[in-house]
């Protein structure tokens, strides 16, 4: 199996580099005129599978909050167990 180009470089700046390459991001999303041109940005910036990626795990966080089980977030959204673990863990660290 083929590792991501992608990765690789991201993984060999620092994480200060990364943290400000993602608040470049954040940045230019909070600076939008508003809602509908940031969701017109973020079409254009991410392909179809990322922004896909993205929401599923913001509705994931989202079901969670709102105190669903594992089990109807599994069968709402047809995520496995174990990412929806990943997201149930980076929320307990908030």
């Amino acid at each position: 199996m083929r590792k991501s180009t992608k990765n690789i470089a991201f993984n060999k700046i620092s994480k200060r580099e990364r943290n400000e390459i993602i608040y470049d991001l954040i940045y230019a999303i909070v600076n939008c005129k508003n809602i509908e041109d940031a969701a017109l940005f973020i079409e254009d910036l991410l392909t179809e599978s990322e922004l896909e990626f993205i929401s599923r795990r913001l509705r994931i966080a989202k079901l969670l909050i709102d105190g669903k089980s594992y089990k109807e977030i599994r069968n709402h959204l047809h995520v496995s167990d174990s990412t929806i673990a990943k997201v149930a863990i980076w929320l307990s660290d908030k």
